[in-house]
């Protein structure tokens, strides 16, 4: 090792079999699996999103939520949200956003983040591959 970095600093050598490319493509597969993964629920309880609401959900709930940097998704009565994990009595999912319910403002981000188990129903869903 000389200290010096390798390369100019947009290209750098690659092992025989490689490409630039390899995780970017990698990431996109990841992506494209977890997004089929995906399950969709309905809210039937609104959860305005601080940790002060979960008390409503029990002590339990409002304790053990997940300690990740992600923050928590407010939810509203009738919202749609595509979960893609879980952690005990909490779920991590992005709200299904309807053109009409954002008074014709295009989102280029829908909402993400964690909520409680207990403000949902799971919806049966069609599978894809039929």
């Amino acid at each position: 090792l000389s200290g010096y970095p390798v390369g100019d600093g947009y290209t750098w050598p690659l092992k025989p079999g490689c490409g630039e490319y390899d995780l970017t493509i990698e990431q996109l597969k990841q992506k494209e699996v977890k997004s089929r993964i995906a399950r969709e629920v309905v809210i039937h309880r609104a959860y305005s999103g601080g940790l002060l609401s979960a008390f409503a959900f029990g002590p339990r709930v409002a304790c053990c939520f997940p300690w990740s940097g992600e923050g928590r998704l407010r939810v509203e009565l009738g919202d749609r949200v595509l979960v893609t994990r879980s952690y005990r009595r909490w779920l991590y999912g992005q709200l299904v956003v309807n053109p009409d319910k954002q008074n014709g403002y295009i989102v280029k981000h829908n909402p993400r983040g964690w909520f409680p188990r207990a403000c949902t129903i799971e919806t049966p869903t069609k599978s894809k591959t039929s």
